[in-house]
């Protein structure tokens, strides 16, 4: 399906209350770390669609490795300068960096909000940068598994990124759209695939964060009837996280 919005992160419109979603997130940082490793003292990591969350940005410094942060929306890029300055705006599909010019590319939840032309050239540009090893994190919302709530939640999602023209499997298909865009480089290059689950119910405070986000979302895109949906499971979700904590 053809996107005929910008994304999200590219449009410019009010994303202060995603951005403000995207710095809280903590799993998706723990699974970068752990591909990374933590032996970087004295690489560079240029981070692809780093967003604002600056937990990546902060583990390099503590690490002392250089990190470059780098992304399509300035306001995200403000949040890393507070860490480093070191930051560069632009699309991923034409870096302007040269050939090998980090030790680490990492990208992050960024091929799903990508069209397959875009997707292409920017796996095509990651590896292209990279001197060693060239990390791509992506969801699949079909290994969410939770209680009846959080299953219509993940059912609503999907729905709503295939009207965004985000893909929400981009995680189960990742190796294959690599491996396709490598298809005559294969010999030089070694892929590998790694699955991270949080099992059932462990991101309940996450989901209620993105169905907020999600509202906000619809606001903007003036969906009316999918905005009732949102409400009622917003207001189930918070019934239900409020008797897990109690």
């Amino acid at each position: 399906m053809e996107n005929k919005e910008k994304n999200l992160y590219e449009s410019g419109g009010k994303i202060e209350k995603e951005k403000n979603r995207l710095q809280t997130f903590e799993y998706p940082f723990l699974v970068s770390k752990e591909l990374i490793g933590e032996v970087i003292e004295d690489k560079t990591i240029i981070d692809l669609g780093s967003g604002p969350n600056t937990a990546l940005n902060k583990f390099a410094k503590e690490h002392k490795a250089n990190y470059v942060a780098f992304d399509i929306n300035h306001l995200f890029l403000k949040e890393q300068q507070k860490e480093n300055k070191n930051v560069v705006q632009g699309t991923m599909e034409a870096l302007p960096f040269k050939d090998e010019a980090a030790d680490f590319i990492h990208a992050r939840f960024v091929l799903m909000h990508l069209q397959p032309e875009q997707r292409k050239k920017a796996i095509n540009e990651a590896i292209r940068i990279s001197k060693n090893r060239t990390f791509f994190l992506e969801y699949d919302w079909k290994t969410i598994q939770g209680s009846e709530i959080i299953n219509r939640f993940r059912d609503f999602t999907i729905n709503f990124m295939n009207l965004r023209g985000i893909d929400p499997f981009m995680g189960q298909k990742l190796k294959k759209e690599v491996e396709k865009v490598l298809e005559n480089k294969k010999a030089l290059f070694q892929i590998s695939e790694k699955r991270f689950n949080q099992g059932p119910n462990a991101y309940y405070d996450e989901v209620l964060a993105l169905a907020k986000s999600t509202k906000e979302a619809l606001i903007n895109m003036k969906q009316e009837e999918l905005l009732k949906s949102i409400d009622t499971i917003i207001s189930e979700l918070e019934i239900e996280l409020r008797k897990r904590e109690s």
